[in-house]
């Protein structure tokens, strides 16, 4: 029986051997020679499980006749013989095992053949692959018409296969599961170039007939070398359709990643029938990015993106099989950019169009968008690929260019900054995820003109990012710095530059960030300003039209004015060139400040701005701010806080100069006037001092408000004085003109206080001082030294509460009342001494029309043998004096008490008085000026009383005295004295002068009635020490008495000698030939020693001599 599964022999047919002689070969065998008469290694093994497939139909030709349309029929056991000993003969000693066949005609009659549990091994029995399941379609026509086997479909059911690419990016292909010894069965240049190797499977004259091959369940295990990476694709669908002179290619797969979420990949070939030109897409989604990093050179930089991708490529080969542009849509979903662990940048969303032209190396991104929590932003540009090793590229070098960009990183803005563009060119390194930028440009939000500059380096090492950052920028206005300031860098100082920062413009900005794992972000910035309106302290007016430079460095920021100034609230404008303003570093919300004051501008302005609060310097002292005219230069620091102070949280130092300094209300009624002070204000207080003039008065010192409690309201001037007459003026010491002359110094201190009239007082040694009263005839010398202490309030009128003088030969204590109108009232002295002479209380008072004031003595005492009484002015008006003093001393044993007269000083004492002699009798007088003295005439009632009162007598009665002194030159006087009618009752010198000269009846007649005198007179001249009496004589009806002679008054010695004329009445007759006083005969005498016991002497001969002879016994002057 001939097989029936062989054909008839054909002549055309060769044998096994070649020879014409050989045995035919068998049907089956020739089959599997026309089908693979070229075995190209990339598809031999590939091939041979499509054979499999082939062979089915020889299984359905033998079993045919037992088929039922529409039932599966199993094959029995010698048809499965038949087909593995037909395999082994068509694999060439390899071996096709399966543990079921079976056949199925449905009802488009295409014989279906499936064998179950396949393994195809090769001639040493390496298994090759094995697959669960293989279908096979064969078309009837072949069969019934052409008598051959035509398969237009084959099905692989659960095929597990395995990609391995190397290094150098070949694929080798192999059937089973990964990572074992499988041995490859096709290998490509490319995963591109596997459709190609298909393909040529297909164009053999066996598989003519074969339209589609569908592989289901499809396990794929990818191994990728370069990558150093294995993946495995489950639940593979894979058709190959060869219609339409077209070889196309579907599949999808699902990617076993251990993620959370699925991947599914789809993919598309097609390619003419007979070129190598192809099409190919692929559509991934949710794909983690680093998996699809490692497969292609244009997105190697997903690498270090951590996110499930989505993507569609797109990509097409040219007829020589070259790799054409590459074309992919990508997006990506919620994830990182993450080069390590310690360094993550989140994004919510990222997607990018792009093509990559394998040839230049270089990738277009035609668009590029990311969103995030922290903004978004659009871009375009290119990139290409360098330093490639293993196909895959190290590094990148970019330029992009970016547009709509809003950046609103979390807690940073406010509001979402929006950007116009930016552009940069940089290079990026993948290990290390090294950014660096060559060059960028960024352009400012909101409309500004410029663009920013940058340059710089952005790393990410395993302990973080590493970044250094150049920025520079032509010029952005206020509002264009805050719109880009992040709120959360230094907020406290961004919202103080947002609240006190009106205006301005930065130009040539110059900035750097530094940041590094383990220590804060470091910022530096430089730039010039312009147009600045800025308010330093809150409750300040702006500086406005300020120019200068700016700094912000480790943490600090800094602003120094070359020009600006500020419109102070009186007095008009401050320039503020070299001031600074410096905020360091410190707690957000209030960080430390230091105003640097340099400011020059009117004295008013400058006031008050530092009357503003929280300072309150002059109205704390109820100083109005416009109370000087003049210059202010202002230095020094402030310190304080941004945001909300405690008011000992502000410290401040400030050193003011002012010149050309005028004001008529620092002391009440004054002008003050400087031409330079100098200024202090602490929190302790403020200090202005320096050398002024208070009116025509020269002052060294200083005015002090204190800001303690206790001394709010109070103020203190304090300055040494220069004093002269015209200072003592202006002081309101009004003193006799010539009183004072020179140049004295003197401690002025002026107490002022809120409500109350400036008290003052004034210390000096009157060195330089000449004083003089000229009345008094007293006066000190410059050179000599004193005390003057004077007090009172200065105002309208100034008062002079204390006035007090001491100098050698003067004091005097007491004050002074000024008119309203500020002229002289009265001089109340409650004690005046002048030397030993003058201890009396005295009031001087201006009177209405004249230059002199009158003078009043209110007690006191006045020793006329001292006194040094002088004129006034020659040629002026003498003011009048009333004294009325308790005792007015004459000589050594004689006062008047009560003393009380009337006095004018036009050209010297002048005037009429009375008085009691040592509390005795009243005597009155009269004074007159003689020459530079005073002479005087003093009369007596009762001189005899007088006499007595004086000590003269132990007793006398009766009598009118006459007495007249006349100064004779320096400190003399001469004298004479007239009494008329005395009665001498008790007299003991005289007692004495009548008993030695035996005048028994005068002697009891003194000691009885008394001796009466008719007239007394004498002529007697009074120096400082020594009273001459030059002629005295006395005259009675009884006796006579002539005497000359001088008293020491002091040695208290007296030398008197004279004459006694006894029975003067007859004796008298005589004295025209002698001496008043003295008769014909007379007894001469001599009064020695102290006065209170003098020695007396008498010459009884001398009665013998007549008047004439008795010369010859007197002795000589």
């Amino acid at each position: 029986m001939r097989d029936r599964t062989a054909p008839s022999p054909s002549p055309t047919h060769a044998t096994a051997a070649g020879r014409p002689d050989a045995a035919p070969v068998p049907l089956r065998r020739r089959l599997w020679r026309d089908l693979w008469p070229v075995r190209l290694r990339g598809a031999r093994w590939a091939g041979r499980l499509l054979r499999v497939g082939v062979l089915l139909p020889l299984a359905f030709l033998a079993i045919a006749p037992f088929l039922l349309i529409g039932q599966e029929v199993t094959a029995p056991g010698w048809i499965r013989e038949r087909v593995e000993a037909s395999a082994a003969d068509a694999l060439g000693g390899g071996r096709l095992r399966f543990s079921a066949i079976t056949v199925r005609v449905p009802g488009d009659l295409h014989p279906e053949v499936r064998l179950l549990g396949v393994t195809l091994a090769d001639r040493s029995g390496q298994v090759l692959a094995r697959v669960p399941e293989v279908t096979a379609q064969v078309s009837p026509r072949g069969l019934l018409f052409e008598h051959r086997l035509l398969v237009q479909e084959v099905a692989l059911g659960g095929a597990e296969l395995t990609l391995r690419r190397d290094e150098e990016g070949r694929v080798d292909l192999a059937f089973g599961a990964g990572g074992g010894p499988q041995v490859p069965v096709g290998r490509a240049e490319g995963l591109a170039s596997l459709p190609d190797q298909f393909e040529r499977l297909f164009e053999r004259p066996a598989l003519e007939a074969l339209r589609r091959v569908r592989v289901g369940g499809l396990v794929v295990n990818y191994e990728d070398a370069r990558a150093g990476r294995a993946w495995t694709l489950d639940g593979g669908e894979l058709t190959l359709d060869l219609s339409g002179g077209m070889t196309r290619l579907r599949g999808e797969v699902s990617l076993l990643s251990g993620r959370s979420y699925v991947s599914r990949a789809r993919l598309d070939y097609e390619s003419p029938r007979g070129s190598r030109a192809a099409r190919i897409g692929a559509t991934i989604t949710d794909v983690a990015a680093a998996d699809v990093a490692s497969q292609s050179p244009a997105l190697t930089w997903l690498r270090v993106v951590d996110a499930p991708i989505s993507m569609a490529v797109r990509v097409e080969l040219d007829e020589g099989g070259a790799l054409g542009p590459t074309n992919v849509a990508l997006k990506m979903a919620r994830g990182e950019l993450r080069p390590n662990a310690a360094t993550r940048v989140p994004f919510d969303v990222a997607r990018a169009y792009l093509s990559y032209d394998p040839a230049a190396q270089a990738v277009e991104f035609d668009r590029v968008e990311v969103r995030s929590d922290w903004g978004s932003v659009l871009g375009e540009g290119q990139a290409w690929l360098r330093e490639i090793e293993a196909g895959l590229p190290r590094a990148l070098l970019g330029q992009f260019r970016l547009s709509e960009i809003v950046a609103a990183p979390p807690g940073l803005y406010a509001e979402p900054v929006r950007l116009p563009q930016a552009e940069a060119q940089f290079r990026l390194r993948l290990d290390p995820f090294t950014v660096d930028v060559a060059e960028a440009s960024l352009g400012l939000p909101g409309g500004e003109e410029g663009r920013v500059a940058l340059g710089g380096r952005v790393e990410a090492s395993p302990d973080g990012w590493h970044v250094a950052l150049d920025a520079g920028l032509a010029q952005v206005t206020r509002d264009g710095v805050l719109a880009l300031w992040p709120e959360r860098l230094r907020p406290g100082l961004r919202d103080w530059l947002d609240a006190n920062l009106t205006a301005g413009r930065l130009r040539d900005v110059a900035a750097a960030l530094r940041i590094a794992p383990g220590v804060a972000p470091e910022v530096a910035l430089t730039a010039g300003f312009e147009g600045l309106a800025v308010r330093p302290l809150p409750t300040e007016p702006p500086i406005t039209g300020g120019a200068g430079a700016m700094q912000w460095q480790d943490g600090t920021f800094a602003v120094t004015l070359d020009r600006g100034r500020v419109a102070a609230p009186e007095g008009g404008m401050v320039e503020m060139g070299g001031t600074s303003f410096v905020i360091h570093p410190g707690d957000s919300a209030r960080a430390p400040a230091t105003v640097h004051l340099d400011a020059e501008g009117p004295v008013t302005a400058a006031l008050s701005l530092l009357d503003q609060p929280p300072w309150r310097f002059l109205s704390g002292a109820e100083l109005p701010v416009d109370l000087a005219e003049g210059r202010a230069e202002v230095g020094g620091t402030v310190d304080l806080f941004l945001g909300p102070m405690q008011p000992d949280e502000l410290r401040y130092d400030i050193a003011a100069v002012l010149s050309d300094v005028r004001t008529e209300v620092l002391v009440p009624g004054k002008v003050l006037t400087a031409e330079s002070l100098a200024v202090a204000v602490t929190p302790d207080g403020i200090d202005i001092g320096g050398d002024m003039r208070l009116g025509s008065v020269p002052l060294r010192g200083g005015w002090r408000q204190g800001f303690s409690p206790e001394e709010q309201g109070r103020s203190r001037v304090t300055a040494q004085v220069g004093i002269t007459p015209k200072a003592l003026e202006e002081l309101g010491v009004l003193l006799p003109s010539g009183s004072v002359a020179g140049e004295g110094t003197g401690e002025l201190v002026v107490d002022l206080a809120r409500g109350e009239a400036a008290r003052y007082s004034l210390r000096s040694d009157l060195r330089g001082l000449g004083l003089s009263v000229s009345e008094l005839g007293w006066s000190k010398g410059r050179d000599a030294g004193g005390a003057l202490r004077v007090a009172g309030r200065l105002g309208s009128p100034a008062t002079v509460e204390r006035l007090s003088l001491s100098a050698p030969g003067l004091s005097a204590e007491g004050s002074v009342r000024l008119t309203p109108e500020g002229g002289f009232d009265r001089l109340r002295l409650s004690s005046l001494t002048v030397g030993d002479w003058l201890e009396v209380p005295l009031t001087l008072s201006a009177r209405a029309g004249h230059d002199t004031p009158a003078v009043e003595v209110t007690g006191g005492r006045l020793d006329l043998s001292r006194a040094t009484f002088g004129k006034g002015a020659e040629g002026g008006e003498g003011g009048p004096i009333t004294a009325n003093l308790d005792r007015v001393q004459v000589t050594e044993s004689v006062a008047l008490t009560g003393f009380a007269g009337e006095f004018g000083t036009e050209n010297g004492l002048e005037g009429v008085f009375s008085g009691q002699v040592n509390g005795g009798p009243t005597v009155t007088g009269r004074v007159a000026p003689q020459g530079d003295r005073v002479a005087a005439r003093i009369r007596g009632a009762d001189a005899g009383a007088v006499m007595t009162a004086a000590n003269l007598f132990t007793r006398a009665e009766g009598g009118a005295l006459d007495l007249l002194l006349l100064p004779e030159g320096d400190e003399s006087y001469t004298g004479e004295l007239w009494i008329t009618g005395l009665r001498v009752v008790e007299a003991p010198v005289l007692a004495s002068l009548l008993n030695a000269a035996s005048g028994i009846g005068l002697l009891q007649q003194l000691s009885g009635q008394g001796i009466v005198f008719d007239e007394v007179a004498a002529d007697f001249r009074i120096d400082p020490t020594l009273v001459i009496v030059e002629r005295a004589s006395a005259q009675g009806a009884g006796l006579g008495l002539s005497a000359s002679g001088a008293f020491d008054t002091e040695a208290w010695w007296m030398d008197l000698e004279g004459v006694l004329s006894p029975f003067y009445l007859v004796n008298g007759i005589g004295s025209i030939l002698t001496r008043p006083g003295e008769g014909l005969l007379g007894a001469n005498f001599t009064l020695k020693g102290s006065p209170d016991a003098p020695t007396l002497g008498v010459n009884p001969l001398s009665l013998l001599a007549p008047g004439g002879l008795r010369e010859l016994f007197r002795r000589r002057p």
